[in-house]
Formats: structure tokens, C-alpha cells, sequence
């Protein structure tokens, strides 16, 4: 039969393997952010140091958010994402926008 349980070991390596290459590019694509945002700062790329301290933070960061465990992380962390949406995005759009929807209305009625 081919539903063997080393078929079953083989497929969880794999899976396993593929989220461990994903979390590494993920954490490269992090760090090239960073020494992007070094480079037009400083106009030289981030230092061997500075790219290892940015990934053991990552990873230091990553094992205190495995600690909350999983469905309080995301619980947590949509109520975050939200109140941030709120505050990053649609409270300045209402600010800002409100202000150029009544001072363009205000020197139009001027203008009259």
C-alpha cells in the first residue's frame, strides 16, 4: 500500500523544510530592507555586525511570539493591525482629507 508511515515522514520533512526556506528568505528579505534604508542613509551598505544583530533580533523576536502561542498572537494581532489601520491610515484620511474637502469649499464660497 502507498500509505506507508515513512511516506508520511517524507512529506512532513519536506513541509517542515520548505517553512524553515521560507522563514529564511523571508528573514534575507528583511535584512536587505534594512541595509537599503543603511545605504541611503549612510551611502555604504549595512556591516557584517549590523546584519547579524538585525536577524538575532528577528529571531529573538520570533521566539518570544512563539511563547504567546499561536491563537493569542493572532488574536492579538488583528486587534493590533486594526487599531494600527485606524491610526496609520484612516484617521489621517479623515483628518487630512476633511481638511481639504472644507477649505476648498471655503475659498470657493470666497471666491463667489
Amino acid at each position: 500500500m502507498m500509505a506507508s508511515a515513512w511516506f508520511l515522514d517524507i512529506y512532513v520533512v519536506i513541509i517542515f523544510l520548505m517553512v524553515c526556506q521560507t522563514g529564511v528568505g523571508m528573514l534575507r528579505g528583511f535584512i536587505e530592507r534594512i541595509d537599503s534604508w543603511y545605504n541611503a542613509k549612510k551611502g555604504t551598505s549595512l556591516p557584517f555586525v549590523g546584519q547579524a544583530a538585525t536577524a538575532g533580533t528577528a529571531v529573538l523576536a520570533s521566539l518570544f511570539l512563539a511563547e504567546i502561542g499561536l491563537v493569542d498572537l493572532i488574536l492579538k494581532g488583528y486587534v493590533l493591525f486594526a487599531w494600527a489601520y485606524f491610526l496609520i491610515y484612516l484617521l489621517p484620511l479623515l483628518i487630512i482629507g476633511s481638511r481639504k474637502i472644507f477649505l476648498k469649499n471655503k475659498s470657493t464660497i470666497q471666491k463667489l
